[in-house]
């Protein structure tokens, strides 16, 4: 027997204390599961023809008892598993676990109910759903038909519809032995109906919990705390019939989430404030900094709905399928399926596909789903009229991060007291005092770099000088947009390596698109010279990388191109055992022709043999690239790296920052960013109570060596003046080094002003958007074949209308957070969806870095509803100059 512990139980110790998701695969409901056996279903199946209906009787609901009783083995009993879904208050809807229940003939078994008149072996009659949580597994013995019902389903047609249910109640059964883990959770603010939930440590999926469960374990404190959350978890998940099919399918993902039980304080330890810099300080750092994350990405799936769906595939138009899908209790919402949504299907022929949803609407009661096939290998299948299993897939990482490259809570301890890493840490986390300062020297000798005649300025040298001629350990640059930020941290990296200041240099950023811009920049300065840099991305990677984000110095690109080189070079040589790993790698890759058989696996890796052989000292990289990297095949090079720049380091979270941290025990940080832009993650609605640790604040700190940059090159003069007005009121001596010309871009589309701005009314569907922006663009590039253009959308959705011309490689289309660390001759900004966002923190951020990515003209296409319903658009607009404004109707602007 076992009891609704007071302390976990049954529960594998994790390096935090925390749940991590690892179970022992064969727990008792797991030995009970294999134990039954086709015998015990037959008899079942044979017996529940012959119940009796079921007999109401008149009795209260029994409360939630303290204890409940189970079972740790299969009874004597012959009975049959089912598994416990959601209940509307007085009744659950359970399914069989093993499929063999209900084929070949049984359709009429697929959904039977629990209910307060059925009576739980061990632990009596008059039941209450709340004895029970959705995932239990429960050992039936007997099933009866309910009071008055009338019609046994007889075929598998219908058979998921739960009106076609309402036969079977289960009337006598034993609860089988339940599994709780304890975990870290966060409470947040309760909805309207008194329902709130909770981010658990070690879950992306956020967890529903009755706001009950709070008054129950006497937790008064607010929204934001953190408790230890006491959780049952589903061991066991039903299977699925798909009707029509030869074949059932079981989806090997978990789709009944966990649920919570109770909610417990920290311990007195746990709750302490710890000393700055000792080791527990460290511990509570990274602990709260996986909960944290978890949270994010748990707030990414919040709208989600993960259950399993079985429906037919009605209609396909090549890769488009459309299909319908019903809940339990009614048609599902179609703001919990969206555009965008990753769906996997599996076929009762044991196939597999990925689809995406481009449309989703109610009809009839039940949801319309079209989505297309994301990729199939060969031609396309034809589906139409194959029953499938449909099921939403959770986000399980954001930008490339996930949970797995979170180290463990112990992972500072083996850095010295007084890396800069640390430093850092207690300065912005622990309200420590400010990491000393040191002068910055003026040399003798200007450092000679020199980029397209472009010289450093004075601000931009005192950059560079602070990280060549100094140990100062942590860095922040926070200027406006336009000052030369990603070309000053490119001279610093290369002037480092001239100097021969020591080991590996890392430029870093949160988005491919920025990291892109910023290779861009390096080669450019690098041309000639023999400074090597390397961009670090993984195989995998690189293989789903879309064509435009891929560069040069990509490392799937470069090894193959040096360690061929190196073979050649050596040809006539001794081989040595660089070369001999050289030649296994390349003829592994099949770059080497002639060679039949593999050479012995050296002990060099192929990241060692390309270090040693092309010897490259900057490493450019996403923080996400770069944290799988220093986990992996970049492990024994960490403590090499000597410092570390990130750039658009508004939007890098802190989370990034504590996963990479403890593999760079040497590395001293410079962070370059604009605190008025958006910060990471803006496309989420993130809860203050964990907005604060997850992503932080680094530019803002006090602590921190801060340098500033106060000259804008790169925007034309009444554009930069407009945005220093409105987005930096507090900059009074920011300057414009860009005079002001002739708009050349602006003819090309039939406008006769040299306003940098120029606003076209649109009014009309986002189709329509997009129709005159096309237009736009194409007499643009009539004129001007070469610019580089940006088309920027609030909504992801919007790229899809651009499948032409998005194929251009000098035309990018992204929503505006992506475009932060670009910049383009020409910007289009459409606001379809701007509404939505007017009213968010981050609305005056998101416009900055739209109109702030141009170097020449910037076009807002703006909803005429967007001005009457906002006054920050109206106040924006109405420093435009009234000759820059524009209807759709008028030929020239189209």
């Amino acid at each position: 027997m076992d009891e609704t512990p007071p302390k976990p139980s049954n529960v594998s110790p994790t390096p935090y204390g925390i749940f991590s998701g690892n179970h022992h695969p064969l727990r008792p409901v797991h030995h009970i599961a294999a134990q039954e056996s086709l015998h015990d279903i037959e008899l079942f199946r044979f017996t529940s023809l012959n119940g009796t209906s079921q007999i109401p009787t008149a009795s209260r609901l029994r409360e939630n008892p303290k204890i409940m009783l189970t079972i740790d083995k299969k009874p004597k009993e012959s009975g049959v598993i089912y598994i416990l879904h959601e209940h509307d208050g007085r009744q659950y809807r359970a399914t069989p676990l093993h499929r063999e229940v209900v084929h070949p003939d049984r359709p009429d078994l697929q959904v039977t109910y629990l209910n307060p008149f059925s009576t739980d072996i061990l632990n009596g009659v008059n039941l209450h759903p709340n004895n029970y949580f959705p995932g239990d597994a429960v050992y039936v013995t007997e099933v009866a038909p309910k009071p008055n019902a009338l019609n046994m389903l007889a075929t598998f047609e219908g058979v998921h519809d739960p009106k076609n249910h309402t036969y079977w109640s289960i009337t006598r059964f034993y609860l089988i032995q339940r599994e709780f883990i304890e975990t870290l959770s966060i409470r947040t603010t309760p909805t309207r109906q008194g329902t709130t939930f909770c981010f658990a440590a070690g879950f992306d999926l956020p967890i529903w919990v009755n706001n009950k469960k709070y008054k129950e374990s006497e937790i008064t404190e607010p929204k934001g705390s953190k408790k230890k959350a006491v959780l049952f978890m589903p061991m066991l998940q039903p299977g699925q019939s798909i009707f029509g099919g030869e074949k059932s399918l079981a989806l090997e993902s978990s789709r009944i989430p966990p649920s919570v039980v109770k909610f417990k304080d920290s311990s007195p330890e746990e709750a302490s404030s710890y000393p700055i810099g000792s080791s527990e300080f460290f511990h509570s750092i990274l602990t709260t900094g996986y909960l944290s994350f978890c949270a994010i990405l748990a707030t990414q799936n919040r709208n989600g709905d993960f259950k399993v769906f079985a429906t037919t595939v009605l209609s396909q138009e090549g890769g488009i399928l459309m299909f319908d899908i019903r809940g339990p209790s009614g048609p599902l919402l179609p703001t919990r399926w969206p555009i965008g949504t990753n769906l996997i299907m599996e076929t009762s022929s044991n196939e597999s596909y990925e689809l995406q949803i481009v449309k989703s609407e109610t009809i009839e009661m039940k949801l319309r789903v079209n989505s297309s096939l994301v990729k199939t290998n060969g031609e396309t299948p034809n589906l139409t009229g194959s029953h499938v299993l449909v099921q939403q897939q959770p986000v399980d990482n954001i930008y490339g991060f996930n949970l797995e490259m979170f180290p463990a809570p112990n992972a500072f301890d083996r850095i010295p007291a007084h890396a800069p890493i640390k430093q850092l840490l207690e300065a912005i986390l622990g309200f420590g005092e400010a990491i000393p300062d040191q002068l910055i020297p003026i040399p003798r000798d200007p450092v000679e770099v020199l980029i397209e005649g472009i010289y450093p300025t004075c601000e931009q040298m005192n950059y560079i000088n602070a990280l060549a001629k100094t140990n100062i350990p942590v860095l922040v640059v926070d200027a406006p947009f336009g000052t030369g930020k990603t070309l000053m941290l490119c001279m610093a990296l290369h002037v480092m390596v001239k100097e021969n200041r020591g080991g590996i240099h890392v430029a870093m950023t949160i988005s491919c698109e920025a990291l892109v811009a910023m290779v861009s920049m390096h080669m450019k300065i690098a041309k000639n010279t023999k400074i090597y840099g390397v961009r670090v991305v993984s195989d995998v990677n690189y293989r789903k990388m879309d064509q435009k984000l891929k560069t040069p110095i990509d490392f799937p690109v470069l090894w193959p191109q040096k360690l061929l080189e190196y073979v050649k070079f050596k040809n006539d040589q001794a081989i040595d055992e660089l070369t001999k790993s050289a030649i296994y790698y390349l003829a592994e890759g099949k770059y080497l022709q002639g060679v039949k058989c593999l050479p012995p696996k050296p002990s060099l890796t192929l990241w060692e043999t390309f270090l040693q052989i092309y010897q490259p000292r900057i490493l450019f990289s996403t923080a996400s690239d770069l944290i799988s990297a220093l986990q992996g095949p970049l492990l024994h090079f960490g403590g090499s790296i000597e410092t570390i720049q990130v750039d658009n380091a508004n939007q890098f979270p802190i989370h990034a920052l504590l996963a990479i941290g403890p593999y760079c025990p040497n590395a001293r940080y410079a962070f370059v960013g604009d605190s008025c832009q958006l910060e990471a993650y803006p496309e989420m609605e993130i809860r203050d109570e964990i907005k604060g640790f997850a992503i932080g604040q680094i530019l803002k700190s006090a602590k921190v060596r801060s340098l500033t940059l106060s000259v804008i090159h790169r925007c034309p003069a009444k554009l930069a003046k407009l945005c220093l007005n409105y987005f930096y009121p507090h900059l009074s001596s920011t300057t414009c080094a860009k005079r002001q010309e002739d708009n050349q871009f602006s003819k090309a589309i039939g406008v006769f002003n040299d306003s940098p701005i120029q606003v076209v009314h649109v009014n009309g569907s986002e189709a329509k958007e997009a129709e005159l922006t096309t237009s736009m663009i194409n007499n643009l590039l009539l004129s001007f074949p070469q610019i580089s253009i940006g088309v920027l959308t609030y909504q992801k959705t919007q790229e899809n209308l651009f499948t032409r011309i998005n194929r251009r490689s000098n035309v990018h289309i992204s929503t505006i957070e992506s475009s932060q660390g670009m910049e383009f001759d020409v910007v289009f900004v459409l606001t379809s969806g701007a509404a939505n966002y007017t009213k968010k923190d981050d609305s005056p951020r998101r416009i900055n870095v739209a109109v702030s990515r141009t170097k020449g003209l910037c076009v807002l296409l703006i909803q005429k509803d967007l001005v009457e319903t906002s006054m920050f658009w109206k106040g924006l607009l109405s420093h435009v100059s009234k000759n820059a404004f524009h209807n759709e109707s008028r030929s020239h602007c189209y």
